[in-house]
């Protein structure tokens, strides 16, 4: 299975240059969430929209139709109507909001497409209506040929991957393919040749996914992160910590945060000018991204302050953590001396800490107290100095 996703990876990474738009596992955080925000929204109007129309349209079909036909049809689509209500009531309680349950907004995504297909799946294993031959009646009739082609259109609705996308599509093509009756035996012969265009539908549908997803990673990338430093930015941070926060308090699981703070900062943008000073913040950014996790947050907090995030770390492991990033530094300024930073860590269950802010303010003081402590240490549970690299920097 990882050499499959090695392959497609590889491939499409050609043609795309980022993995984010094929596998949802390479999608950061605040996208994540952005994402998820957005096609929520979107399921929300879709079901709305479907829960309406599918019934309404029995108001066309009961002058085109028999009486018995229509009647079947009527309770097929009255049936999908209050299905779809139903999942709008229960919303919050199957899909769910949080990143975690990325899973539950699948199932939604997959019931929104299932209810149709099995709708149509229905409707085509009726007997073939007999009616008058006006253009109305074969004008509603037809819109039946099309009922596949507005459900596959309904994928491209949505900031999906490549991966998500296909997955959608495909189990329709099959039951489309595996249920096209015979020529005069169903209530309309969809020829086999049409399904070429179906599966035309479904990569133009794959496509506009794509094209969503890149457009709202842009969208994030500017209005998420700092531009210097490519760290979040505060509010955004502000959002993603408290996700993790949840998360952990529901899980019982550790959460450690570690103010990082340059040490006389401001000397250097008096000595060497701001140029060199915004170098500096970004060798910074840089130097800790190599150093943690990706599931470990970096937020631009302000100026030269920066906030990481450590999820499910102990308060000894994230000192441990941020000494080893102290100790290989973050390279030399214009006169050959190393840029020292101090640090403040404080982590949730080693401390018994209960509210989010208290977290970051515990941290924020002990930032401080580094900071009086004659900076380029560190203060968690103890005190720590560090001891860097004479190679390092």
């Amino acid at each position: 299975m990882s050499i499959v996703k090695k392959l497609i990876s590889t491939f499409f990474h050609a043609a795309l240059k980022q993995d984010i738009y094929v596998f949802p596992s390479a999608l950061s955080l605040p996208l994540q969430q952005r994402r998820i925000a957005v096609i929520q929204s979107r399921l929300r109007f879709l079901m709305g929209a479907m829960a309406i129309g599918i019934p309404a349209w029995s108001a066309l079909e009961v002058h085109v139709f028999s009486h018995k036909l229509w009647l079947s049809l009527l309770s097929a689509r009255v049936l999908v109507g209050f299905s779809l209500i139903g999942l709008l009531v229960f919303e919050n309680r199957l899909f769910g909001k949080s990143v975690d349950k990325l899973w539950r907004l699948y199932l939604g995504l997959g019931v929104i497409f299932v209810i149709p297909t099995l709708f149509y799946v229905y409707c085509v294993r009726l007997p073939e209506p007999l009616f008058a031959p006006m253009p109305f009646a074969e004008a509603v009739a037809s819109t039946y040929f099309l009922f596949p082609l507005v459900i596959l259109a309904g994928i491209g609705f949505f900031p999906l991957t490549i991966i998500e996308s296909a997955t959608i599509a495909m189990p329709f093509l099959t039951a489309y393919y595996l249920t096209t009756p015979p020529p005069d035996e169903g209530l309309w012969s969809p020829d086999f040749g049409m399904l070429w265009v179906i599966v035309l539908i479904a990569l133009m549908s794959m496509v506009i996914c794509i094209s969503q997803l890149r457009t709202l990673v842009e969208l994030v990338s500017y209005s998420a992160y700092d531009l210097l430093t490519n760290c979040l930015g505060r509010r955004s941070g502000e959002e993603i910590f408290k996700i993790l926060w949840n998360y952990s308090v529901r899980k019982k699981s550790n959460l450690a945060v570690a103010f990082v703070d340059l040490d006389n900062f401001k000397q250097v943008n008096d000595k060497f000018g701001h140029e060199i000073g915004d170098k500096v913040l970004a060798q910074t950014a840089t130097a800790m991204k190599n150093s943690l996790r990706k599931s470990d947050p970096i937020i631009r907090w302000g100026g030269e302050e920066f906030l990481v995030v450590l999820p499910d770390a102990n308060l000894q492991n994230a000192a441990r953590t941020m000494q080893r990033i102290a100790e290989t530094g973050f390279g030399k300024l214009p006169d050959g001396t190393p840029q020292t930073f101090s640090v403040g860590i404080s982590e949730r269950l080693n401390e018994t800490i209960n509210d989010a802010n208290a977290l970051i303010q515990i941290a924020d003081q002990r930032l401080y107290e580094a900071k009086k402590a004659g900076r380029s240490c560190i203060v968690g549970a103890e005190r720590l100095t560090v001891k860097r690299d004479s190679t390092a920097g």
